[in-house]
């Protein structure tokens, strides 16, 4: 779906969502026979299946009232899960020291998989060590990261 409508989306309940309590962590529009609406929601706690209703209906209803989709589509609110997304640099230094699975946009040294501890962050730079070896990836280079869960 349009990146620009997911932004247009996000401004709207991003401080919604925060004055719930809650971190806005991701939204993304799908098409999974039907579109779905996913809104990724989290706290220190962690989320309960009460905290995605309530954000639920909340931004329901202010979607509704701005009628910004003009299709049919389904509302989900979630948990990131234990495999989180990083989207931001403040969730790469939120979770420095943890390990991850990162792909970048163009290769490094003819590499574009990486999996790996965060050993550092900067406002422009991830640093990760993988097998050993230290890696520097430009955060404008990185096209998906997760957090590899500790079971």
């Amino acid at each position: 779906m349009n990146r620009e409508l997911v932004d247009k989306i996000k401004v709207i309940i991003l401080p919604i969502v925060n004055q719930m309590g809650y971190e806005l962590v991701d939204v993304e529009f799908l098409y999974q026979g039907a579109l779905v609406l996913r809104i990724y929601i989290d706290k220190d706690k962690g989320i309960s299946v009460g905290d995605c209703e309530q954000v639920s209906r909340r931004v329901s209803d202010i979607l509704d009232a701005e009628n910004f989709v003009d299709k049919r589509y389904c509302l989900e609110v979630s948990s990131p899960g234990l495999d989180r997304r990083l989207n931001t640099i403040q969730d790469f230094k939120r979770f420095c020291g943890q390990v991850v699975t990162l792909q970048t946009l163009t290769p490094i040294d003819g590499r574009s998989n990486y999996k790996g501890k965060i050993e550092n962050v900067s406002e422009e730079k991830v640093y990760i060590k993988v097998d050993g070896k230290d890696y520097e990836i430009d955060i404008s280079n990185v096209a998906k990261a997760n957090l590899v869960p500790i079971l």
